[in-house]
Order: structure tokens, then C-alpha cells, then sequence
């Protein structure tokens, strides 16, 4: 059984999403944009932190600034583009709910990623929310196709906080 066999929900969820920020529990509060370059790698996050709040930029935290040393000394090929599947930041870094999730990808989320060939799924969130039941055991490591976007490749890593190195710094 294939990948895209274990999520097969997936193609007709993501054709039909429902949302925008006018349906959205959160209407814009503590809202951080995406920074989307041209190049061939989108790094999609979960939600923004507090530092990306207050910079207005993806990535621009603790998490961000290693995950931005560890990419570079790997060799992926810059320019980077950053965005995050959650658009504002969540009251007390508390989970996104359902809807919140369901509004960013339909108002944002799908658009930024169509144009890029590599999208990196950093954390649970983001795999979740484009591969719905998908577990990320099953998909760290491996390259995912999806329907919706036959020409691209889905690359699931753990979240930067959950790195033992993280807590050194």
C-alpha cells in the first residue's frame, strides 16, 4: 500500500476546504504573512512564535534560526521561502483547532505552496493538515507525492524544538 493509498480522504478535503479569515475563530490576531522567495524550497511550519509575531517573519525565533543553520550547512539550496500552516498565533501557543487550520490552507496556505518543487513539512501540524491521518513515522524520510499537486515533493522533518541540540542553544 502506498502513501497516497493511506490518505486517499486527502484529494477531496483539500479540493473543497472550507474558510477564509472571515470564517476563521482567530480574524487575524497576532497574523504573520509568508516569505516567499523564488527558489526551489518552502519550509512550512506549524504556527508562529512569538519573535515571528513581533519580526513579522516565519521562522524568525530560536527553532527558526536553527533550523536556518542546520539547512544551510546541509546544503539545501537557498533562496528559502517560510510560511506556516497557521497564519496568527494562538493564544497561549495552544493547539490550532480544526477550523483554524481549515481557513489558513483555503485563505493561504494551498496558494504559497503551489509554486514550489520541495515543500518541508516541519512538524505534526503541516503533514496532518495536507495529508489528513498520515503519521509522521511513516512519512520522515521519505519524499510524498500528493494529488493536488502531482509535480511536487512533500518532505515531513520533526519540528526544530524537538531536536536534542534545540535545548543546548
Amino acid at each position: 500500500m502506498t502513501l497516497l493509498d493511506q490518505i486517499s480522504d486527502t484529494h477531496r478535503r483539500l479540493l473543497n476546504p472550507s474558510g477564509g479569515c472571515h470564517n476563521c475563530p482567530r480574524k487575524r490576531v497576532d497574523f504573520v504573512p509568508a516569505t516567499l522567495l523564488r527558489g526551489p524550497v518552502l519550509w512550512l511550519g506549524e504556527v508562529p512564535d512569538a519573535t515571528a509575531v513581533t519580526e513579522q517573519e516565519s521562522f524568525a525565533g530560536k527553532a527558526g534560526q536553527l533550523l536556518r543553520r542546520i539547512a544551510g550547512e546541509a546544503g539545501v539550496p537557498e533562496p528559502w521561502s517560510f510560511s506556516n500552516t497557521i497564519h496568527c498565533r494562538p493564544p497561549e501557543n495552544a493547539a490550532p483547532k480544526p477550523k483554524e487550520v481549515q481557513c489558513c490552507l483555503s485563505q493561504f496556505v494551498l496558494e504559497e505552496i503551489r509554486d514550489y518543487s520541495i515543500v518541508v513539512l516541519v512538524g505534526r501540524l503541516p503533514l496532518q493538515a495536507l495529508f489528513p491521518g498520515a503519521r509522521a513515522s511513516h512519512f520522515r524520510g521519505n519524499v510524498a507525492y500528493h494529488p493536488d499537486f502531482p509535480s511536487q515533493k512533500f518532505y515531513a522533518i520533526d519540528h526544530p524544538s524537538h531536536l536534542p541540540i534545540f535545548r543546548l542553544h
